[in-house]
């Protein structure tokens, strides 16, 4: 993964051989090499991580990710490097603080996350997807639910959007029949602070209810701008129980 640093002075990340580190390769300053000639590293330095895959992100810091862990580490404009503590302890109330890594015990690792390598690599429109319990009775059985209003906080600097979407089903399974055969309710009105009441599907027994127990809700980040993007803060639904 190369970073943005400077267009004439930028560096690509790769994982080492043995996964514990990710090398920092000085791009910029090496000649155009042929397909079979070899470049011996010289000095590079190594960001101490398990690295099975690595992504730099907005900041320019550097990730190295293997199904375990997500580990940062912190690089300056000048590209020096501070080395993280992987599996240290997480401060105040961030999951995972600068420098530090999280436990993502069997991630798939995917070499491009969001952010840096999103907006300058592909369709710039990272989505965040959740499902929502409904009513449930003493036992913790699901009622059926008339799902109300969705709202949200989020920042929409200038040249991004954020885009929602929701719909029922009758079970927290993401691969449920039941979501399939449910209508999406779309809000393109950005940034709105408060939907339309959700539209009710097709098994909705009276007009503006829906019976479904759970509620799946869809955020869609969009930008044309390579140097911002949405921020969602919270969202809230509303629901009520026969």
């Amino acid at each position: 993964m190369a970073d943005s640093r400077n267009a004439n002075a930028y560096f690509v990340y790769a994982c080492t051989q043995d996964q514990k580190g990710a090398l920092q390769i000085p791009a910029s300053t090496i000649k155009l090499a042929r397909m079979d000639q070899q470049i011996a590293p010289n000095n590079w330095p190594t960001i101490q991580m398990p690295c099975y895959g690595v992504s730099v992100d907005a900041d320019q810091n550097v990730w190295g990710f293997d199904s375990a862990t997500s580990t940062r580490a912190l690089v300056d404009k000048l590209g020096a490097i501070t080395q993280p503590k992987v599996n240290g302890q997480t401060q105040g109330n961030n999951v995972c603080p600068a420098g530090d890594s999280c436990r993502n015990e069997g991630a798939v690792v995917l070499t491009w996350n969001g952010g840096f390598g999103l907006r300058n690599g592909t369709c710039p429109r990272p989505t965040y997807t959740v499902n929502v319990p409904g009513c449930r009775d003493g036992n913790g059985a699901s009622l059926p639910t008339a799902w109300g209003v969705l709202s949200w906080d989020a920042d929409t600097p200038t040249d991004t959007a954020l885009e929602v979407i929701a719909r029922s089903g009758d079970s927290a399974e993401w691969s449920a029949q039941s979501w399939t055969g449910a209508a999406w309710t779309l809000d393109l009105v950005s940034p709105q602070c408060l939907s339309p009441v959700l539209t009710p599907n097709s098994a909705t027994p009276g007009a503006g209810e829906v019976a479904d127990s759970w509620l799946q809700v869809e955020f869609w980040f969009k930008s044309t701008s390579r140097g911002a993007t949405p921020r969602l803060k919270s969202f809230d639904v509303t629901y009520r129980c026969k």
